[in-house]
């Protein structure tokens, strides 16, 4: 309420409203982005917070009225009488390697290929890693070598491209750092998937710019991942140019 409050008394005013966004790492580098370029066509002198973190502490800084969506894995999610939330899509898990990676150019890759490689893995009870352990124990493996745990997307993205260690990302994710040469898409069929999706607070009155970052959110979801340099307008589902 704080923050609605806080946009009425600009609209009085005759300024523009903000918004503010939570986003975990799984949609971080190209749903929310992508999303909040839409907003901003929209609502061009409008100001934008985005705050990144796990998806726990997004949710509850969401229900004390400090952020306005909240965008990122709902694998884990559960329903909450504050809250609304909607699914936007599921995403097969990759794994992925630095680009130039010995596992790179080998195709038709097994479990035991994989083990012969230290792992970098997102902390214990992140929603991709339970993915992660339930596609293990499904297929009967022990742990991973894991060298690393970290939550850290440019950490992570980082070490990664200055190292031979594995780790595992959404398939949006690996699709947008794959196509900027910066991580390589292992041939490797993981078993296992996730959901992205978005929550907002369940309120009588949702004030007008958070329902035109709603709607921004699920356009951003049904695009196909931008390529470089390319902007949000020139692309659609039939690459036809948008007006």
């Amino acid at each position: 309420m704080e923050r609605a409050q806080s946009n009425l008394d600009a609209l009085r005013e005759g300024n523009t409203p903000n918004v503010a966004i939570g986003t975990s790492p799984a949609s971080a580098p190209s749903l929310v982005p992508d999303a909040i370029l839409y907003f901003l066509e929209k609502h061009p002198k409008a100001q934008v917070s985005l705050q990144e973190n796990t998806m726990n502490v997004l949710l509850e800084r969401l229900q004390l009225g400090q952020l306005d969506v909240v965008v990122g894995r709902v694998d884990n999610y559960q329903p909450s009488q504050a809250l609304h939330s909607e699914m936007l899509f599921r995403e097969p898990m990759q794994v992925v390697a630095r680009p130039g990676h010995p596992l790179a150019t080998r195709t038709g890759l097994s479990w035991d290929d994989l083990y012969q490689y230290d792992w970098l893995l997102w902390p214990p009870a992140t929603p991709i890693r339970n993915r992660l352990d339930t596609a293990l124990s499904n297929a009967g493996r022990k742990p991973l070598p894991c060298r690393i745990e970290s939550s850290s997307l440019m950490a992570n993205l980082w070490l990664m491209q200055n190292s031979d260690m594995l780790s595992v990302a959404s398939g949006r994710v690996a699709e947008h750092f794959h196509g900027r040469g910066l991580l390589q898409r292992l041939d490797f069929e993981l078993e296992a998937e996730g959901s992205i999706g978005m929550c907002w607070r369940d309120e009588p009155h949702i004030e007008g710019a958070v329902l035109d970052l709603l709607e921004s959110l699920r356009e951003a979801a049904r695009m196909p991942i931008r390529k470089p340099s390319q902007r949000p307008a020139e692309r659609s589902g039939n690459d036809a140019v948008i007006t």
